[in-house]
C-alpha cells in the first residue's frame, strides 16, 4: 500500500502529496506517540508487566517476551522518526513541536497553557505553509513511503515473533 502507487487504496491514491499527506503523516505520528500515551508505543509498559508477570506466574520465559516488546518498542520510535523525519525540515519540526506541547502538558499542565498555545500556532503556521508549497519533491515522497514501508516490514517480525513467544510461555 505504501510503495505500489497503482493499488488499490495505496498512500499514492490516498494521500497524495500536499495536504492530505501531511495530514496522514501527522495523525499517524500522533496516533502512535501521543493519543492517550506517555510519547511513545507502549510497548515498553507492556514489557514491565511481562517481567512481573514472569515473577508472579514463576514464568521465566515471559522475560524474553518482555524483551521482544523493548525491542518493538524501538522499532516503533524509529517508524514514528520515518513519518516526520529530520531529512525534512517542515516534517521534523512538526515531530518536535507535537512532541514538545504533549510533554508540557504532561509535566506542567495547565502552567504551560502559553507555551502549548505558541505551538500550536506554529502548527498551524507550517500546515499553512505545506498547503501552500508542499516541501517534499516527487522523489522525496517516493523516498518518504519507502522509508515507511520498511520500518512496517521491520516492526512485523518483531511483534510476530513476540506473540508467538507469549502463546509458548504461557502454554
Amino acid at each position: 500500500m505504501l510503495t505500489n502507487p497503482k493499488q488499490k487504496g495505496s498512500w499514492a491514491k490516498e494521500f497524495p502529496a500536499g495536504p492530505k499527506l501531511y495530514a496522514g503523516l501527522t495523525c499517524a505520528f500522533w496516533d502512535i506517540n501521543i493519543f492517550g500515551k506517555d510519547g511513545r508505543t507502549e510497548r515498553d509498559v507492556c514489557a514491565d508487566f511481562l517481567d512481573e508477570a514472569s515473577l508472579i506466574l514463576g514464568k521465566p520465559d515471559l522475560r524474553n517476551v518482555a524483551q521482544q516488546f523493548r525491542a518493538s518498542a524501538v522499532a516503533w520510535d524509529d517508524l514514528s522518526v520515518a513519518l516526520l523525519p529530520d531529512w525534512s525540515l517542515p516534517l521534523a519540526e512538526t515531530r518536535q513541536l507535537k512532541l514538545r506541547q504533549h510533554r508540557l502538558f504532561l509535566d506542567e499542565g495547565v502552567a504551560s497553557l502559553a507555551e502549548r498555545q505558541a505551538i500550536s500556532q506554529r502548527l498551524k503556521d507550517i500546515r499553512g505553509q505545506v498547503e501552500d508549497d508542499f516541501p517534499l519533491t516527487e522523489a522525496e515522497v517516493v523516498r518518504l513511503q519507502e522509508d515507511i514501508a520498511a520500518e512496517v516490514l521491520r516492526i512485523h517480525p518483531i511483534e510476530a515473533a513476540a506473540v508467538a513467544e507469549l502463546r509458548g510461555a504461557m502454554g
